[in-house]
């Protein structure tokens, strides 16, 4: 066969059998899926080998396959038993408990079934077919019930038998206590019935007790109404106990009835014919008249339109001196330094005022342990309202009186607020001092806003709602501040006036109402002026400028005087600076002739220059004849016009042309003729030598 493939083609149909394969020569890759059959596999050829985890499930099972034989040991459980599949049937009838058994729901026993507990199954309890519920003891030992407290009640819930622990035992009939046991004995409610009755102790009856002859050795004790129509006279106790035990006292006649009562342990004084309290006693020692709800030791409320409450009344039927005490509470000390008679620790005392007693004003004493331990009066209230502090015979409405140093008042509020001194006048506030939380001590008069304000930093202000405002460390007025003489007369003195309105001024007047200085509302000050002006004499400063006017309207009018004092031949009468330096002098040479300039000591200058040519800037400069705009002047001047000299010699003018000021007023150039002198010399010493060189030339031509 030639080295060619065989192909499907080329072999006939089952050409090839189990003789032509060879071994291990079909592999799974070379057979057909399902072509395993179940003909295909010998008899007991599947091995459990051969099987996969959890290849056999219940589809590949047979009904009642699995059977007893299978189950290995323990491998049923609980959750392997369906819910209620364990009935009566399967268990045992005699089932031993080794330990506790846990009922979840209900233990269901028939009639005559008996639970029986005990060795010997002593104890019994069950339902008999009669009905009937029992518990039985058939030992020789006893029953107990124990529990805190032990009830018994009827099928509807009502009380039959309570026993508490350790206390009370109360038998019921229909739901209502009958017979109760108590500390102090029982207690029975209703009627007891006995065909004998000894009793060698109490007798506590709950109910109306009407007796002929009571002969009783021990106390009796009524929890109920005793009625007594005459006397009750007791060697011992007379006990009532009730929920709210009480004595009726009725009157024969139409006055008021009372009761006294303790109600919830609140002794009271009932008023029974107009139904109120008087008097009553808390559970905690606190006393109240006329309240039912103290709320102090003792506690008094008068009634309405009574306008007495405590009168103290002393026994004294005459007094005899001024300084005598009518009556007098005292409060007493448990402070073992109060060793005075009493341990008196206060008093408040009604003191006569003069001999026969007429008057009489209140005294208020306290107790001084020093070296000469007292009990003094410190405070005195006259008939006629004076208040003194240290002084029996206050001379003012206040009096104030110390025996040594100071006489001072204090006033302090709480947390920051401070105090405040209130002065009235037919029941209107007229002023007041007053210390505020801001630090600051404050004057008020006719309750407006603060007239006089010192504050932390004892700056002092006067008039305005916020006197002091942003401004510290000034004195602000809201009227005249007047200087006066130690006898409180003007006479020359001058006021400081602040003209409220449309323009307001603060002025300085003499005490004839001549005007010596203003400040005006648009920060100008006027000094010998009434008004900003031209035309009037005296000293004009604004923001910018300071100004000197004088009298222009007569020759003869004042002019700006400068004068030097001192008695010296020569010195400086007026300087001006600048940032603190000296810019130009007015002085008095020794010559007495007054001289102008600016700093021109060597030692302020440097970079000297001998060698500058001045000539030619003088024939720069441009002099001009003119007249002046204002009418005061009409002569012709000579001079220069600023700006063309500025040009030239920048530093001789001040000024730049066409200035404005801030306000957009003309701002003049200034011209410094001084400052044209060094020029002019320069150029005249320029000149001169040339003459002299001239001159010499001439000299020597003319030989």
């Amino acid at each position: 066969m030639a080295n060619t493939k065989v192909t499907t083609g080329v072999i006939k149909d089952d050409a090839v059998g189990a003789d032509q394969l060879a071994p291990n020569a079909v592999v799974t890759a070379s057979m057909v899926d399902n072509a395993v059959t179940t003909a295909k596999i010998a008899n007991d050829a599947i091995l459990t080998a051969k099987i996969s985890d959890n290849a056999v499930n219940n589809a590949k099972l047979s009904s009642n396959s699995v059977d007893s034989d299978q189950y290995v040991d323990g491998s049923i459980d609980t959750a392997h038993i369906a819910d209620s599949q364990i009935t009566s049937a399967k268990l045992d009838t005699n089932i031993a408990v080794g330990g506790t058994l846990t009922v979840g729901s209900h233990l269901n026993m028939g009639d005559n079934d008996i639970l029986k507990m005990g060795a010997d199954a002593d104890l019994k309890i069950y339902h008999n077919s009669n009905g009937n519920s029992i518990i039985s003891e058939a030992g020789g030992g006893d029953l107990f019930i124990q529990a805190t407290n032990v009830q018994i009640e009827n099928a509807v819930g009502d009380n039959m038998i309570v026993a508490n622990s350790g206390g009370a035992v109360n038998l019921y009939y229909a739901a209502a206590a009958k017979l109760a046991t108590a500390s102090g004995g029982v207690t029975v409610t209703g009627v007891l019935t006995a065909t004998s009755l000894d009793i060698s102790g109490d007798i506590d009856v709950d109910g109306t007790t009407n007796l002929d002859v009571v002969d009783i050795d021990g106390a009796v004790d009524m929890a109920s109404v005793l009625q007594v129509d005459g006397t009750i006279t007791t060697n011992g106790n007379l006990d009532i106990t009730s929920a709210y035990p009480r004595i009726n006292l009725t009157d024969s006649g139409a006055n008021p009835d009372y009761s006294i009562i303790n109600a919830d342990g609140i002794f009271t004084v009932y008023d029974i014919t107009n139904g109120a309290n008087r008097f009553v006693i808390k559970a905690t020692g606190s006393v109240g008249i006329g309240t039912s709800n103290p709320e102090s030791l003792v506690h008094i409320k008068a009634a309405d339109s009574v306008t007495g409450v405590i009168k103290i009344e002393g026994g004294k039927n005459t007094v005899t001196s001024a300084g005598e005490i009518n009556s007098q509470l005292d409060f007493g000390s448990n402070d073992p330094s109060v060793n005075n008679t009493g341990n008196i620790g206060g008093r408040i005392a009604s003191v006569t005022e003069i001999d026969n007693g007429a008057w009489t004003g209140m005294a208020f004493y306290t107790f001084t342990q020093d070296a000469s331990p007292d009990l003094s009066e410190k405070l005195r209230i006259t008939h006629n309202g004076k208040v003194g502090i240290g002084a029996a015979a206050p001379a003012k409405p206040l009096h104030l009186k110390v025996s040594s140093g100071w006489a001072t008042m204090r006033l302090e509020g709480a947390g920051d607020s401070g105090g405040e001194l209130e002065f009235y006048a037919t029941s209107t506030k007229k002023g007041s001092i007053w210390f505020g939380n801001d630090g600051g001590f404050n004057v008020r008069v006719n309750g407006a806003d603060d007239t006089i304000k010192i504050n932390s930093s004892r700056v002092m202000a006067f008039g305005g709602a916020n006197p002091l405002g942003t401004n510290s460390g000034t004195i602000q007025a809201g009227g005249d501040v007047m200087a006066t003489d130690s006898f409180g007369t003007l006479g020359t003195h001058l006021q400081i006036v602040y003209t409220a309105g449309t323009d307001q001024e603060l002025r300085i007047l003499r005490s004839n109402g001549n005007r010596v200085a203003t400040f005006t509302e648009s920060e100008t000050f006027l000094l010998g002026k009434t008004a900003s002006s031209t035309t009037t004499a005296g000293f004009q400063a604004s923001t910018n400028d300071f100004m000197c006017y004088t009298n222009t309207s007569t020759d003869t009018g004042d002019r700006l005087l400068i004068l030097n004092q001192q008695n010296r031949s020569s010195g400086d009468l007026l300087q001006f600076r600048t940032q603190g330096s000296n810019v130009g002098i007015i002085s008095l040479n020794s010559s007495g002739n007054m001289v102008y300039g600016g700093q021109s000591d060597y030692r302020l200058k440097e970079n000297v220059n001998y060698t500058w040519s001045a000539t030619a800037k003088l024939k720069q400069l441009k002099p001009c004849e003119f007249e002046w705009k204002s009418n005061n002047y009409d002569a012709v001047n000579q001079g220069f016009l600023a700006h063309e000299v500025a040009a030239v010699v920048p530093q001789a003018v001040v000024g730049n042309k066409d200035g404005v000021d801030k306000d957009d007023n003309p701002s003049y150039q200034q011209l410094d003729n001084s400052a044209l002198v060094p020029l002019l010399t320069k150029a005249i010493q320029e000149q001169q030598t040339l003459i002299e060189s001239l001159t010499a030339r001439i000299e020597t031509l003319e030989g």
